[in-house]
């Protein structure tokens, strides 16, 4: 998400054969990535796997060992706002200095302008967490963090998930979310559609699915078949290029589900299989990504905004394409890495849990017998969770 914004917001006119083959070469790549996951009508296919990671780390700490145990309900709710409020505050307050700034002195730049879109109420909501609960959708300098407050709400209802989970009503909470994603895209024509796809209305199903994976993952063999992903990758590519009818982008956003969720258990259990893969060169490179890409989600919107406008308002050399994107890739970077280190490493410190071995009413006993295999899945969870 952050390298399409990263080409797409870049809005000044490229001058020269240079900075002409470098946006031409940058759209195209965009044009590749939408051409293989991305349904231009519905959900960024990275928020969709966001949702889907998202269920399967949460319920992966509580539906594998010991998981008719009590859970310490006012620690989790610490631990998850520790974990997201810092940066999310953070993240808005950037986003309302643009604002700021930008109504103070505009710089005349469509993008800007829309960007700095908002309203006393706006700011409120945005700041609160309640925005994804207000049905129209909230710019004020950083829109991007509304799938935060989504997130947020998500998690609230956790208690309630993990109740109906332990009864066994998969089928019912499925169908449910289903519904709910259903009458919801019927809503579309009364109500701003990016609010409708940011809502967790909209997510339940992909935080759903991914929780389902995790269920899964503590019952399923040592190997996973990746078949699956791949149908349901080119069912998304063929279903895509048809003419739009009723529902399509329900189905759309549906099927690059079931990409993401076994595409997710495939490396899961290839992990299980081969350990050392953990170990390697480029497993370890984007675990560092990993570890600070929350931060750069949540900042990088303002401070590309920022960095637009200084260069219209502050700068000699105006509205220069290859100046654009090399100032907002390392603003970007610069502020993503003081946020992790002063902000999200302050209040959040990851911990790998002991895991417990499986009791009596353990919620998906491992069918297969393999200890070591549920000590490993349980190892995953605990890291993964934290």
């Amino acid at each position: 998400m952050f390298v399409s914004h990263w080409i797409l917001w870049a809005d000044f006119t490229p001058v020269g054969r240079v900075e002409r083959f470098v946006a031409a070469f940058l759209a195209n790549g965009v044009d590749l990535f939408r051409s293989l996951a991305w349904n231009t009508g519905g959900l960024h296919p990275a928020v969709i796997g966001f949702f889907v990671l998202s269920g399967f780390c949460i319920h992966a700490a509580h539906c594998g060992p010991a998981t008719s145990t009590p859970v310490d309900w006012p620690g989790y709710f610490r631990n998850r706002a520790n974990r997201i409020l810092p940066v999310y505050w953070w993240a808005s307050l950037l986003g309302l200095g643009f604002v700021a700034v930008q109504t103070h002195s505009p710089a005349q730049d469509p993008l800007l302008a829309f960007h700095a879109t908002g309203t006393p109420l706006d700011f409120a909501l945005r700041l609160t967490g309640l925005g994804c609960l207000y049905p129209r959708e909230l710019l004020a300098g950083n829109a991007t963090i509304n799938t935060v407050a989504s997130e947020l709400v998500v998690y609230a209802c956790y208690p309630l998930f993990l109740a109906c989970a332990r009864k066994g009503a998969w089928r019912t909470m499925g169908i449910l979310s289903l519904l709910i994603q259903f009458v919801i895209i019927q809503l579309t024509p009364r109500f701003n559609p990016y609010w409708i796809y940011n809502s967790p209305l909209m997510m339940a199903a992909f935080w759903y699915s991914g929780a389902l994976a995790a269920r899964w993952y503590f019952s399923a063999p040592r190997r996973m078949p990746l078949w699956p992903c791949a149908v349901c990758w080119l069912a998304f590519i063929a279903i895509r290029e048809l003419t739009a009818f009723h529902a399509r982008n329900l189905l759309l956003q549906l099927l690059w589900c079931g990409v993401c969720v076994w595409g997710l258990l495939w490396l899961a259990c290839l992990e299980l299989r081969q350990p050392s893969l953990g170990g390697h060169r480029a497993v370890r490179a984007l675990r560092r990504v990993g570890i600070v890409s929350y931060s750069l989600y949540a900042v990088h919107t303002p401070i590309m905004m920022i960095v637009t406008w200084t260069m219209i308002k502050a700068l000699p050399f105006g509205q220069n394409y290859g100046l654009q994107l090399l100032f907002s890739l390392t603003a970007s970077v610069a502020m993503t890495i003081a946020t992790y280190h002063f902000i999200e490493r302050r209040y959040f410190r990851s911990k790998v849990i002991a895991p417990k071995p499986p009791g009596p009413g353990s919620l998906t006993p491992v069918s297969t017998g393999d200890t070591a295999a549920h000590t490993a899945r349980a190892n995953t969870a605990a890291g993964i969770s934290a």
